[in-house]
């Protein structure tokens, strides 16, 4: 009779945590994989999105669609002449936003479905250029699938405010008053340099933009622009191994590799950092500041 030799426990378990170990080692890099095949497809999303806000400029008479995510009519003073090129998401049955604090469906936050969310693209300038929700939404934004409603945001770009966004409002001045949101294309010099579409991370307490909702801000308190003089007042998203893709109004799109820890720091939880204000000098400040765009109001 053949005695066949099997594995004693003590080397089954070494063998297990020999396995334990690798997984270990490969999974920060499986995710660093994961994250820079993600900014592949985040890219190819903003370069869609570009080209759609162009054509619709082109099919408008020069004239920026609504950089302000709003539902039209629901909040007076978003109600410009122009659509919003998206909208919040929009409730099947009463027509309304569901990302209104005033809205009289804000209790169905708790069940906030996709259906409605796509429902505030399809409200948007922009579907008709597009026509998939999916171009909309970065796969690395985990928001959707990971956190409660009603953080559990859908669409992860926005619309500076400086092209044709809450900058453009006459009943606010987030920006001191000192910048002008270009309405029309021709009126944007340095188009290769001004973005458009930004990754926006709305999520915590102290900043519940859930929806991403109105346009990416930043605060501009003088001229000329430098880093001492300028805000974040909405987060960016960095979830591209500490990058993040933009749109610029010539067309092109492209990653930022931020160099600063406390942008890093801000995004990861924008309620505590505090670097990011006026005062503190930080480079990748200075980039987003200088590309912010807007016409001076002097």
């Amino acid at each position: 009779m053949i005695k066949q030799k099997a594995f004693t426990l003590i080397e089954l378990l070494v063998v297990i945590s020999i396995i334990a170990l690798l997984v270990s080692i490969l999974m920060p890099a499986l995710n660093i994989a994961r994250q820079q095949a993600s900014g592949s497809v985040c890219l190819g999303n903003e370069k869609s999105l570009i080209m759609a806000w162009q054509m619709f400029s082109h099919d408008n008479v020069d004239r920026l669609v609504g950089g302000a995510s709003y539902v039209p009519g629901e909040q007076g003073v978003w109600d410009w002449p122009v659509p919003p090129w998206a909208c919040t998401p929009i409730d099947d049955i009463n027509a309304l936003s569901l990302a209104n604090p005033n809205s009289s469906v804000q209790g169905a936050l708790s069940d906030m479905k996709l259906e409605y969310r796509i429902n505030g693209l399809k409200a948007g300038a922009l579907w008709t250029y597009l026509e998939t929700h999916e171009v909309y939404h970065c796969p690395a934004d985990t928001r959707y699938d990971k956190q409660s409603p009603p953080f559990d945001a859908y669409r992860t770009y926005s619309v500076t405010g400086a092209m044709n966004g809450e900058d453009a409002s006459d009943t606010i001045s987030w920006s001191g008053g000192l910048i002008k949101a270009y309405s029309k294309m021709t009126q944007i010099k340095g188009a290769s340099e001004k973005m458009v579409f930004v990754e926006e991370y709305g999520g915590g307490m102290k900043l519940p933009q859930y929806n991403n909702a109105g346009s990416w801000m930043m605060g501009i308190r003088d001229y000329p622009i430098n880093d001492t003089n300028t805000y974040f007042i909405d987060p960016l998203a960095i979830w591209h191994v500490n990058k993040s893709t933009m749109a610029f109004a010539d067309g092109h799109a492209e990653v930022y590799q931020c160099k600063d820890s406390r942008t890093i720091e801000y995004t990861e939880d924008p309620d505590t950092a505090v670097a990011m204000g006026v005062n503190n000098q930080n480079d990748d400040k200075l980039f987003f500041a200088r590309s912010y765009g807007g016409i001076p109001k002097r």
